[in-house]
Parts: structure tokens; C-alpha cells; sequence
């Protein structure tokens, strides 16, 4: 999670917010405005109706979108409670809809790890760039079939410990003996 929001915040510092601006202008004034005034006068066949909704929407949703950008708000960049969030969905999403397959560790004695029924870390991963790779997954080109890490996390309590070591060993086995990943 602090990686994500660490990701977020120097996409967020890296922009120039007078382009982001600008640009943010010219989706108001050359696309939602066309469209408003478009189907403003296809309804009303009134071409002063759909010139002042193109204006006045267009120009509005460009002059918000400029400011927003301009404040170094075209990025979002999530809190750490959000960003835990945020992989816990995608990390869930991906085993059930079969587009990846997660691998956990497990601790039968620490009582620290009961609440999760003794899962201490995990990991998911999906094969990409395979005849096998599941129709949603990612292509990339320039690289032969990999098992692509997504998400991975040890919880702190028992990270340098080999746990996350003996989780990428059981993604390498995995690789070898059920796919075709190079």
C-alpha cells in the first residue's frame, strides 16, 4: 500500500499542472461541449439553444477540469487504508473471476494471525503473453509467457523471515510444472 501511494504521489509531482490545465480546457471545449450542443440540437432544432449549452456546459466542465488539474488534483493519490483496500479488491477480484491464482502462507500457531484463519502473507500472480492466459489478462509485448506478479504482502510481524522467499519458490513451481511461462 505505501508503494501505490508512493507511486501516486510522484506521478501527481511529476505533472505539469499549466499543460494539465490546458488540457483540462480543451476536453470541456473540444468534446463534452460539441457533444452537448450537438444533441442539444438534434432535440430542439434551435441553434442559439445548443451554441449557449456549449458554452455554457462545456465551457464549465473544461474551466472545472482545468482547476482541478491546475490544484494537482488530476491524479488521485489514495491514503494507506484506501491503497489496502484497493488490493484486497483486486487481489480477490482477480482469483474469482480465474484471471489469477494466489498463493498464502500460513501460520498454524501464532495466535496474531487467528482473525484471518492463520494467513500471514500472500501473494497472486497471472500468466500473461500465454495461448493459455486467461481473455482479461494483460499482454505485453517484447516478453515470451511469464507468471506476472501482482500483489504480494507479508505482514510486518514476520517479514525477514523467508516467508516471501518460500512464497515466490511455491510461484517458480508452480510456473514450471503447470504453465508455460518461460
Amino acid at each position: 500500500p505505501a508503494m501505490m501511494v508512493e507511486r501516486a504521489k510522484t506521478k501527481r509531482d511529476s505533472i505539469d499542472t499549466t499543460a494539465a490545465a490546458l488540457d483540462g480546457l480543451k476536453i470541456g471545449l473540444l468534446y463534452v461541449g460539441p457533444a452537448i450542443g450537438l444533441l442539444t440540437f438534434l432535440e430542439s432544432n434551435d441553434v442559439m439553444s445548443a451554441i449557449a449549452n456549449y458554452a455554457v456546459l462545456g465551457g464549465g466542465i473544461g474551466v472545472l477540469l482545468a482547476a482541478n488539474n491546475y490544484m494537482g488534483r488530476g491524479v488521485h493519490v489514495p491514503d494507506i487504508p484506501e491503497a489496502t483496500n484497493r488490493i484486497i479488491v483486486d487481489f480477490s477480484e482477480g482469483l474469482y473471476r480465474q484471471q489469477d491464482v494466489g498463493f498464502v502462507a500460513i501460520s498454524n500457531d501464532d495466535a496474531t494471525f487467528a482473525p484471518t484463519r492463520g494467513v500471514m502473507g500472500a501473494v497472486d500472480v497471472q500468466l500473461r503473453n500465454s495461448e493459455k492466459s486467461h481473455p482479461g489478462a494483460r499482454k505485453v509485448s517484447g516478453l515470451p509467457s511469464h507468471l506476472h506478479i501482482k500483489n504480494m504482502e507479508v505482514h510486518k510481524s514476520v517479514r525477514r523471515q523467508g516467508i516471501g522467499r518460500a512464497l515466490i519458490d511455491k510461484i517458480i513451481e508452480y510456473a514450471k510444472t503447470s504453465t508455460d511461462a518461460q
